[in-house]
């Protein structure tokens, strides 16, 4: 005799309802006899189910599809306009607001440039909502900014730093109060190594990345995860002591960079970008200033792997230039020869941290869709009105 299920009804339909939204989620359209095959309900749960979802507005139909093997069949989808979050990247110069539905398209978005402040953000957002097409969400169900900062465990603290930004939970507090819905913080070098981690489709990747931006930051993916840190710290490689470098000063960054352009001859009031270019063309002075930058990227690369080991280490920002690209492989086959160290340029450039937060955006949006079918009732059972 075959096992028979049993549980509160409640707690059954809300595990038929996730399993039918993560196929719908995956695979995309779908009829209820593949929803049968695949998730091996009855073909009278499979109906409720999505009786259910189309009632709460989770699910619609897509159209008929008379190409399949068999009969004709409706075939269902998500309803992407089901829930709807914002995404942001606070740069250093720039901030960059998108709102992005539950298929990860993007409703609608703006910038801004200087240094926004929380309520300049919660701004942006609201009249990113106020842009959407109709039929849209008027409140978002969850928010994800990415920031040059040491975001706390808690997700939602930046960490204060002497010198740099003041921390605290002002940006989270503010959004928090202006939406009402969660709001998470992420580490944008974070963010970036977890978008390379998609792109690479490795279910076990290992990896570091080092961005030189603004300043020098490092993300590390193990296991396909990224590691933060007991504090959220892990990655702020900044200060990390190296020969021939004072300790407790900068290892590189923008004031470094300015220095060393000053002491090789290079125009210190220039950008690094401009730099990198002119030792691509053959500028010798700027040729001298990529040799040191690469040679503190090789040393900090090679003190993290001999602690972690990664497959691979990934250069972001302005250290995927070519030209350091290049003279970083080449200290590192001339000095660091011992060290398995494979360097590569990043696949998504300063797309990164951006792409990061929409995809963590989309999987929070998924996740509470998700965790709303559980209050899904079966219209069928409402009493009726009175």
């Amino acid at each position: 005799m075959g096992e028979v299920l049993a549980g509160p009804q409640g707690l059954l339909r809300a595990i038929n309802a996730r399993a039918i939204l993560q196929l719908l989620e995956t695979r995309g359209a779908l009829a209820r006899p593949e929803l049968v095959s695949a998730t091996g309900l009855s073909h009278t749960a499979v109906t409720q189910t999505l009786r259910a979802l189309q009632h709460a507005g989770v699910v619609r139909e897509a159209g008929v599809d008379r190409d399949r093997r068999g009969p004709a069949a409706t075939t269902y989808v998500l309803r992407s306009s089901a829930a709807v979050g914002i995404a942001m990247h606070v740069g250093a110069t720039t901030a960059r607001i998108e709102l992005i539905d539950l298929s990860g398209a993007t409703l609608a978005s703006t910038a801004l440039d200087g240094h926004p402040d929380a309520s300049d953000l919660a701004r942006a957002a609201a009249q990113c909502l106020a842009d959407a097409p109709a039929g849209t969400p008027a409140k978002p169900a969850a928010i994800v900014v990415g920031v040059g900062g040491i975001v706390g465990a808690d997700r939602r603290t930046v960490r204060s730093v002497p010198g740099y930004a003041v921390g605290g939970t002002r940006l989270h507090d503010t959004l928090a109060e202006s939406f009402g819905c969660p709001v998470t913080l992420e580490n944008d070098v974070n963010l970036a190594a977890l978008a390379e981690c998609d792109e690479s489709q490795a279910s076990a990747d290992d990896f570091v990345l080092l961005s030189l931006q603004h300043g020098l930051g490092s993300a590390l993916i193990l296991d396909g995860k990224l590691r933060r840190g007991a504090a959220g710290g892990a990655g702020e490689i900044a200060y990390l002591p190296l020969p021939g470098v004072d300790l407790g000063a900068e290892s590189l960054g923008d004031r470094t960079i300015t220095r060393l352009a000053r002491t090789e001859g290079c125009d210190p009031t220039a950008a690094l970008r401009s730099h990198l270019d002119a030792a691509a063309a053959g500028d010798p002075a700027a040729a001298r200033l990529v040799a040191e930058i690469a040679r503190r990227l090789a040393l900090i690369a090679a003190s993290i792997t001999l602690v972690v080991e990664p497959a691979r280490v990934v250069l972001g920002g302005d250290a995927a230039h070519p030209v350091v690209l290049d003279a970083v492989r080449r200290v590192a086959a001339e000095s660091l020869s011992a060290l398995p160290l494979a360097f590569e340029a990043s696949r998504l450039g300063a797309e990164g941290t951006f792409r990061g937060a929409a995809a963590q955006l989309r999987d929070d949006l998924t996740r509470i869709t998700f965790e709303a079918v559980a209050g899904i009732p079966d219209p069928a059972l409402a009493p009726p009105a009175s």
